[in-house]
């Protein structure tokens, strides 16, 4: 069969790229990483309070020797007072595959008394610092550093590109804390509403639930203050944002509040709404079934692409058999 020149040089063009690119890499799945558990390697960033706060790593794969990769940044979700990083230990893992250097976080947890939800942010912001101020060591591109979150995760993904302040004093101001990039499932981007006031202020308000909803001024104002809608303005990083409609936590009606506030600004928002998705879709064995997190991450990967940090098409798949089963309710 003879071929036309133009798709003689396709095929020629595309074998290449098959034999000779270091970022093209065999399909995955959840199946696969949770029969081959890879630790991470630990880092410390920073001490708070006595308990070391560390970064759980994942090399990026495909990278060539001295060549700076992208790097991600995961942060779980859980109200700010509970979650723990494994939630996205096999999305870290996926996106080391994909040549990203990647970075699932742990962090204070809100706890009255003790800390709240701004020191939450602070050691998010401490860990962008490290990972940037270490960019060399780490094999890190100090300008292309994504943050990507669920829920409460979410929110602090969300303010790590929009909120300034919310430092800590042992950090080095003159290292940037904003993110190159966002990635964010179902977060919340408004504290004044409903419950979530609690969550900002703190205190006896979180401590008691049953206790009046905080009205005062300065406590609406504390929850602004935490809130990524009200710090949208021009030139923030571009962001993917994926809600659930059926969403019975945060409503989508926040998500799309954020994304009109970024078109107003001329910021890019992505904004996907899943019709009949609840709250934490994203979360591996959790609230839904592999297709629907397997999607949620494609998207992720997609965006990635579209900002040129990642090649290719997204590798990760729904495993053959269901790499974890829901409890039927």
């Amino acid at each position: 069969m003879k071929f036309p020149r133009s798709t003689k040089t396709a095929i020629r063009v595309w074998l290449f790229a098959v034999l000779f690119s270091g970022h093209l890499q065999a399909a995955e799945n959840f199946a696969d990483y949770l029969a081959n558990p890879q630790a991470p390697e630990t880092i410390q960033y920073a001490q708070r309070g006595g308990k070391s706060l560390v970064l759980n790593a994942f090399k990026p794969q495909g990278i060539r020797p001295g060549e700076a990769a992208p790097a991600l940044v995961l942060i779980h979700g859980g109200g700010w007072v509970g979650g723990t990083p494994d939630a996205f230990m096999l999305m870290a893992r996926y996106f080391a595959t994909r040549g990203m250097a990647t970075f699932n976080i742990t962090y204070r947890l809100a706890k009255p008394g003790e800390s709240g939800v701004e020191d939450c942010l602070k050691d998010c912001r401490s860990a962008l610092r490290y990972i940037r101020a270490h960019a060399e060591k780490l094999g890190v591109d100090p300008n292309r550093i994504a943050v990507l979150g669920d829920s409460a995760g979410g929110h602090l993904a969300a303010a790590l590109g929009t909120l300034g302040g919310f430092d800590h004093p042992d950090d080095n101001l003159s290292v940037s804390a904003v993110a190159d990039a966002m990635v964010l499932y179902n977060p919340i981007v408004d504290m004044t509403e409903g419950d979530w006031i609690r969550f900002a202020v703190g205190g006896q308000a979180l401590a008691d639930r049953k206790s009046p909803r905080p009205e005062a001024p300065h406590e609406v104002a504390a929850a602004r203050a935490l809130s990524p809608v009200f710090h949208v303005k021009p030139q923030q990083p571009p962001a993917l944002l994926i809600h659930g409609r059926a969403d019975k936590i945060v409503p989508v009606s926040q998500a799309e509040r954020f994304a009109a506030a970024a078109e107003e600004a001329g910021n890019r928002c992505d904004l996907i709404v899943l019709e009949e998705t609840g709250h934490a879709f994203v979360v591996p064995a959790y609230k839904s079934p592999e297709p629907v997190v397997v999607s949620a991450v494609q998207e992720a990967d997609r965006f990635l692409h579209s900002l040129g940090w990642i090649s290719g098409d997204p590798t990760l798949s729904v495993s053959a058999e269901p790499a974890w089963t829901l409890p039927k309710k």
